[in-house]
């Protein structure tokens, strides 16, 4: 698959880091580029590389969302349901860059 339409997807979904930001978005956006990199070498149709792309900006967008409740928000009480819903590690250090860092290494 070619491995450009998975990255531009990325590049082009604002929704990813809303929130954050600009050392983490960046971070997040890197992220999800190697995991579409990743995704087109993998894939053997178009499909299953939108599929698997689809997901992980799901997951992508969970975190960031996740990361803004806990460290920029504050609300502890939002980002634990949040955690707990999407399976993600909890509690979360309470600098961004640290929570990303262990949310992303923890969905790989």
């Amino acid at each position: 698959m070619d491995a450009e339409l998975l990255v531009n997807r990325v590049l082009d979904d604002e929704r990813l880091t809303e929130g954050l930001d600009e050392e983490e978005a960046q971070r997040l956006v890197n992220w999800l580029v190697q995991e579409a990199e990743n995704i087109a070498a993998e894939c053997k149709s178009q499909e299953e590389g939108w599929k698997r792309l689809d997901a992980r900006c799901r997951q992508a967008r969970a975190v960031s969302r996740l990361v803004e409740l806990w460290c920029y928000q504050r609300d502890k009480d939002a980002a634990a349901r949040l955690a707990s819903k999407e399976r993600l590690p909890w509690p979360l250090p309470n600098d961004p860059c640290e929570a990303l860092s262990r949310l992303l290494d923890h969905i790989q």
